[in-house]
């Protein structure tokens, strides 16, 4: 070969680029590329750097206590060991501080609920109905009771049903609100809740009741236990009219057994109303006690 031909076999070779331009391809082309793929590494320094901080240290708390400690293993041959138990003295002193810390809090608790004495509210026996009753009829005011009855006496000099009619709807008004469980009074005396009506009241009542015809009292006696049945049907006290009824009974003791027929018919359509039903039926049995031959009949 020939140093020519050496020549043109070491030539770079051409051809012609899509530009219409005629460019040299071999090694050097190479070497271009990868001398652009080291200018498109990013250096390291270059690149952003994030900041790492050391994680913050547990504050020591009681908790720190029951974390369980390492064992340490102590090798006894033959594949077996031993676990020696090294319990980490902090524990006690965590909890000895944390102890004395609540301590005062103990002290507290302990005063108040397991070594003191419990403070229970005082509380008093519940009034019965007669104790209410009682005070009721006490505070009724003779005076007032008086001057409302000379009045009507001056509105109405010959009219005593309207006399009474309005004493005995002022009594029933103030003795409305005691509160009567049993509206027949099991295990009270045949007179109740008249005995417990104060002398004077008593004395006032029947002077008035002397002022009334028979026919006039008849009048009332049918109005006071229609009044009671309503007012019991209300879900309140009915014992204005029972006492007017018993004052009047004392009076006229034939009264009960005249009424006695009007009396079964109320009964007889509310008995399924057990609290009306048995005013009724109290209404039936209030007869003279020294009157034999009236106690006879009504039996």
């Amino acid at each position: 070969m020939s140093s020519h031909d050496a020549a043109a076999n070491y030539c770079p070779k051409s051809k012609m680029a899509s530009n219409g331009k005629w460019e040299v391809v071999g090694k050097g082309g190479k070497k271009r590329a990868s001398n652009e793929g080291k200018k498109n590494k990013v250096k390291a320094s270059d690149m952003p750097k994030a900041d790492i901080h050391n994680p913050l240290g547990e504050s020591k708390t009681i908790y720190q206590a029951l974390k369980h400690p390492k064992v340490p293993v102590t090798e006894l041959g033959n594949g077996h060991v031993k676990h020696t138990s090294d319990i980490s003295e902090e524990m006690p002193a965590v909890l000895g501080e944390k102890v004395a810390e609540q301590a005062p809090d103990v002290k507290k608790l302990s005063a108040g609920i397991i070594g003191g004495k419990k403070k229970t509210a005082s509380t008093k026996p519940q009034k019965t109905d007669e104790e209410f009753l009682q005070e009721a009829l006490a505070k009724l005011d003779l005076d007032e009771l008086t001057a409302m009855l000379t009045n009507l006496e001056s509105s109405f000099p010959s009219n005593p049903s309207i006399w009474l009619i309005d004493i005995s709807a002022h009594l029933q008004l103030k003795l409305k609100g005691v509160p009567q469980k049993d509206p027949v009074f099991e295990d009270k005396p045949a007179d109740y809740p008249m005995c417990l009506v104060p002398a004077p009241l008593k004395t006032f009542f029947n002077d008035l009741l002397k002022k009334c015809t028979e026919p006039t009292l008849k009048l009332i006696y049918q109005r006071s236990v229609e009044n009671m049945v309503q007012e019991l049907s209300k879900g309140s006290s009915a014992y204005g009219d029972q006492i007017m009824v018993q004052f009047i009974v004392q009076r006229q003791p034939q009264i009960t057994l005249e009424n006695l027929k009007e009396v079964q018919e109320m009964l007889a359509a509310r008995k399924t109303r057990m609290r009306e039903a048995l005013t009724l039926m109290w209404c039936a049995g209030q007869l003279p006690e020294k009157d034999l031959a009236q106690g006879l009949t009504g039996l």
